[in-house]
């Protein structure tokens, strides 16, 4: 999963803990927390550079390069984590790679 800073903290606010179990949530929706927890989060930001959230790694630099080397070392692809977030990816998000969930 590829993130903004901002989309990073709201999750890394909420889903570590419900994996936790220190958040009450549905039996589904910690289920998807736990298997949230083991997934690599890959974030973007140029302000943080901390993020201990388990398996969470940053990118930093060139936003493009930084997409393209991530798309290059994961042929299973990278779920990018909001819709705006394709268009500050440009180029390197225009392949069946970088899957970007539709809203309904």
């Amino acid at each position: 999963m590829l993130w903004g800073r901002v989309t990073y903290e709201m999750m890394e606010s909420y889903w570590p803990a419900v994996a936790r179990g220190d958040k009450e949530a549905p039996p589904p929706m910690r289920e998807w927390a736990v298997k949230l927890e083991a997934k690599p989060k890959y974030v973007v930001s140029s302000t943080r550079k901390n993020f201990p959230w388990t398996n969470s790694h940053h990118i930093a630099g060139d936003l493009r390069t930084g997409v393209q080397k991530l798309k290059d070392t994961t042929p299973a692809g990278v779920l990018l984590g909001k819709w705006q977030a394709r268009d500050r990816v440009g180029p390197a998000g225009s392949d069946r790679r970088i899957q970007v969930p539709r809203p309904p």
